[in-house]
């Protein structure tokens, strides 16, 4: 059987990043310091954080699929075979070592998740060194758009509650400091993407209370012998504020992207499990 074309696409991608790698290494030492190399490097950084971007993206929508056709095409595809060296298109002549921690194919499990985070991770931090907010503010704060994406497909591959929290939060402190130091020191750039950015907080927001809901009402959490009326009446209140919040973000993002109606919305998520504490007191 002929091999998945997007099973050569990546592993093609991958192989030509590493020999891109292999070739600008020795000569960032050799011509340090080097402006050209340094871009050459900063740019090749973030050709592998696309890379990875586009994996998880992929390996997501993959995983997400339910249909028959779907499993099986997978299932032939996890068990195929690249084919051997002279029969792809290779360069010549060199040693390239292919990095053992970024797959070149699809992401099944958190393992290979978090392999493929964290070298992104260090792909990012590299191209900050060059794409700094006071030369690149706009550069800049792609890159971390892009992190906040990392961290969503993390979460994506995170077995429990708790653990897809953490993460979430995390992309959430990263992007709200972000928003608070283009607030202070890049205000003409804030401006400029600030939309985006409260955009990505409403996202992460909805994700957080997404799973403070999902903790809440797992039966692991909630035993039915602590559900009375008041319980209920007490779950009925959060989740009308939680409608009232939901219409109120689409209203102003269907109708108009004004920054100074987004800058308007106060999206704080309700404390759900706080209602339980209470009512235990009053019980």
């Amino acid at each position: 059987m002929a091999v998945g074309f997007f099973s050569i696409l990546i592993f093609l991608h991958r192989y030509h990043l590493t020999v891109a790698e292999n070739i600008l290494n020795p000569l960032e030492v050799a011509l340090l310091p080097n402006p050209e190399v340094h871009m050459a490097q900063a740019d090749l950084a973030r050709s592998w954080i696309h890379y990875g971007l586009q994996l998880f993206e992929a390996s997501r929508n993959q995983k997400i699929s339910k249909s028959i056709e779907d499993d099986i095409e997978n299932e032939i595809r996890s068990n195929e075979k690249l084919p051997s060296n002279s029969e792809i298109l290779e360069f010549s002549g060199l040693n390239v070592e292919i990095p053992t921690n970024v797959p070149d194919t699809p992401i099944h499990n958190l393992e290979q998740a978090k392999q493929l985070f964290s070298h992104l991770q260090k792909m990012i931090k590299r191209a900050r060194l060059y794409y700094t907010l006071r030369d690149y503010p706009l550069e800049y704060v792609n890159l971390c758009l892009d992190l906040s994406e990392l961290y969503r497909f993390l979460a994506f591959y995170e077995e429990d509650l708790d653990s897809q929290y953490a993460v979430q939060k995390r992309r959430y402190d990263a992007l709200e400091t972000l928003s608070n130091i283009l607030k202070e020191v890049r205000p003409n750039c804030y401006i400029a993407v600030n939309v985006e950015l409260i955009k990505e907080l409403i996202e992460v927001q909805i994700e957080l209370m997404n799973l403070n809901l999902k903790k809440f009402y797992s039966p692991s959490q909630v035993p039915k012998n602590d559900i009375n009326d008041g319980v209920l009446k007490r779950h009925i209140k959060a989740f009308s504020v939680i409608h009232n919040k939901l219409q109120n973000v689409t209203s102003v993002l269907n109708t108009s992207t004004s920054s100074e109606q987004i800058k308007g919305l106060k999206f704080k998520e309700p404390n759900l499990e706080k209602l339980v504490d209470e009512e235990k007191v009053k019980n």
